[in-house]
């Protein structure tokens, strides 16, 4: 299926700005796994939504996990299109050592920035990964890594 960038961007923006993307079921785990690192150190969320969803994405965080995130950094600034800086620079300029990540490739460009890089489980990101870069099936998995 070829779609343009700008049809991309539409059916994006279409799907944000709905009911069904604001009740959204928080992904199972994901408060108490945040909670439970929080106590570990603080915790920023890099992100590849575009900057124009700033307020939406702030009000999502807020609403499912409050006072949970340090800060939030976005790395793109138009779909069918990368940010004028990637996450593996946001990593680096913040000096993370870690990232929780659904997108294969966003984190197979971390590798050598990260410490250790978590992929939750998605039939979209199959494939092999680097020893530091690790498949988890829950937010239990991540959890477990840091209270071994």
């Amino acid at each position: 299926m070829d779609i343009s960038p700008k049809q991309i961007k539409r059916l994006v923006q279409d799907f944000c700005g709905s009911d069904e993307f604001w009740n959204l079921p928080e992904i199972d785990g994901a408060k108490k796994g945040l909670e439970m690192l929080r106590e570990l150190g603080s915790l920023h969320v890099v992100t590849s939504r575009l900057l124009s969803e700033t307020t939406l994405t702030l009000d999502c965080m807020d609403r499912y996990f409050p006072g949970s995130i340090q800060s939030v950094h976005f790395t793109r600034t138009e779909y069918g299109a990368g940010g004028s800086i990637t996450k593996a620079g946001v990593c680096q300029e913040l000096g993370l050592t870690h990232l929780v990540e659904d997108c294969r490739e966003n984190l197979l460009d971390c590798v050598d920035v990260l410490k250790q890089g978590f992929l939750i489980d998605r039939p979209w990101n199959q494939g092999d990964l680097p020893s530091n870069l690790q498949r988890v099936y829950s937010w239990q998995d991540i959890v477990d890594h840091f209270y071994k």
